[in-house]
């Protein structure tokens, strides 16, 4: 009877194990199909993946840590700059791209109606190289936002989500003796601090002398750039633009507009980091979303969700932007 029971016990035990591994190996799958990326990338991608899973096992602490090596990117003016560039990175994972291509005839017919402009103004060159520079950076803001999950993955500890009290700190799984105490003391006062981001490095942009000059100063095309353009995703069969595919898929109805809410700027003067974060922006409900958590029906998890997002911010600000960087 025992060796049955024990029989018993390891069939279930390979067959829950044959389940878990089935479903990780369909997520991963799932997650890395779009990534058509170096292995780095897909290593990245997977190691965000068990994080994650990792994370809901572990109760809120993940023990699986992400393994994102970072991209270098230096962006120059021609093919020459390119080749010269290269020669002297040898060796090294710096990628160099060139922005002074001409867009092909379909492209720039295609662009010229996202832009509604002639499609004459879409073969200038000074156009078409602000449209080659953007295109860099969203390229490498879309890979940053597919390595990790695309806001679908719930990444990092639960550490930063509480919010600071005088006498303590609101987790959020109160019961609602206490939940109702914290919330209806007025002694118990919340301290408002920024919400934490806990960050993931995604990339280093630099810029040539040459696309400097061109250049200069703050580039505020970018948001506009990710509202016109496909970025070669889909949700069914209709094209996403790059900003569509960057949204929160928590708070995309909130944080997207035909102007975008989200602004992506970037100055060509610095070093620039492509990053992506996570903070509890939207912790700090109101008192009457808290009381509604006593009905039936209201979604705690989704009021109460981190929002995950990409920026872009100069490469030797990151330490001060971010609580911690997890990468």
């Amino acid at each position: 009877m025992k060796k049955r029971g024990l029989l018993s016990n390891l069939m279930v035990s390979v067959i829950i194990g044959l389940v878990i591994f089935t479903v990780l190996i369909f997520l991963t799958r799932l997650l890395i199909v779009k990534l058509s990326t170096p292995i780095e990338d897909q290593t990245c991608a997977q190691s965000a993946l068990f994080s994650s899973l990792s994370k809901k096992v572990y109760v809120g602490s993940p023990f699986v840590d992400l393994n994102c090596p970072q991209h270098f990117v230096t962006v120059v003016m021609t093919q020459s700059d390119a080749d010269s560039e290269e020669k002297e990175r040898k060796g090294t994972k710096e990628e160099i791209l060139y922005i002074d291509k001409p867009l092909p005839n379909a492209l720039a017919e295609n662009v010229a109606k996202w832009y509604n402009v002639p499609e004459g103004q879409a073969k200038q060159r000074d156009f078409y190289l602000e449209y080659r520079l953007n295109e860099v950076m969203a390229k490498e803001m879309k890979s940053c936002w597919s390595r990790l999950g695309g806001g679908k993955l719930d990444l990092f500890t639960d550490w930063f989500s509480g919010i600071t009290y005088k006498d303590g700190v609101w987790t959020g799984q109160e019961g609602i003796i206490s939940k109702t105490g914290k919330i209806l003391n007025p002694f118990n006062k919340a301290e408002y601090f920024e919400a934490p981001r806990v960050c993931v490095i995604c990339g280093r942009v630099k810029f040539s002398e040459d696309v400097r000059e061109k250049f200069s100063g703050d580039m505020t095309s970018l948001t506009d750039f990710t509202l016109k353009n496909p970025s070669g995703a889909y949700e069914g069969r209709r094209p996403l633009s790059y900003y569509e595919f960057l949204l929160d898929d928590v708070y995309n109805k909130l944080l997207s507009s035909t102007e975008g809410n989200l602004k992506y700027n970037y100055n060509t003067g610095e070093d620039m980091a492509v990053v992506f974060f996570r903070s509890n922006l939207f912790y700090l409900v109101h008192t009457y979303e808290r009381v509604r958590s006593f009905f039936p029906g209201y979604d705690e998890e989704k009021a109460w969700a981190p929002v995950d997002a990409i920026y872009l911010t100069p490469y030797d600000k990151v330490v001060d932007d971010c609580t911690l960087i997890a990468n």
